[in-house]
């Protein structure tokens, strides 16, 4: 089967968040996955696309348990997963965060400094409180490829460039606007 999810929170669970089997296909976009084993797991010979979406304080944000899965995260970050951001298999990663405050977390497979990927504190907001939100001076603001973003994040706002940002590390959509990392 498949799966289009957007605009949501996933969260709490004692195992995978989103869990995709063989053959099935799934879309999150403008979402939150959160306090998961394994956010987001694919387990042979499907499609998984991700857009604009935050994961924190997983085990594990994406895993490609089998390796056959094509799995797609662009405009996302990964922050402060226990054991790894990204994990086994063939996974592409394009304009994404991949951060995590913890010693033992492993981002060696995240490609970090290709693809528009890097590694900084997203600098959220409150997420103990989960507000996602980018605090001033974050990174990830006007960072994303904004062709591929959806013109509005997961509260309904559009997306904007911010004129307090000096540098623009993303891509510029067609009607002349940066796009943050993450779903707001």
């Amino acid at each position: 089967g498949s799966l289009n999810f957007s605009n949501g929170v996933v969260a709490n669970t004692l195992w995978d968040g989103i869990s995709v089997d063989v053959g099935g296909s799934c879309n999150v976009a403008n979402s939150i996955l959160h306090d998961l084993d394994r956010a987001v797991w694919g387990y042979g010979g499907g499609h998984i696309e991700l857009v604009n979406c935050t994961f924190d304080e997983n085990r594990i944000g994406i895993c490609n348990h089998v390796g056959t899965e094509t799995i797609v995260a662009e405009n996302c970050i990964l922050a402060n997963s226990t054991q790894a951001s990204v994990n086994e298999g063939a996974i592409t990663i394009k304009y994404c965060d991949i951060w995590s405050s913890y010693a033992n977390s492993d981002n060696s497979l995240a490609d970090i400094g290709h693809h528009g990927n890097f590694s900084a504190d997203p600098k959220f907001k409150n997420s103990v409180l989960g507000n996602y939100r980018l605090g001033y001076g974050s990174p990830c603001i006007d960072a994303a490829d904004s062709t591929v973003a959806s013109p509005t994040d997961l509260m309904g706002a559009p997306r904007y460039t911010d004129p307090r940002t000096v540098v623009k590390a993303g891509i510029i959509s067609s009607t002349g606007a940066y796009a943050d990392l993450g779903p707001y």
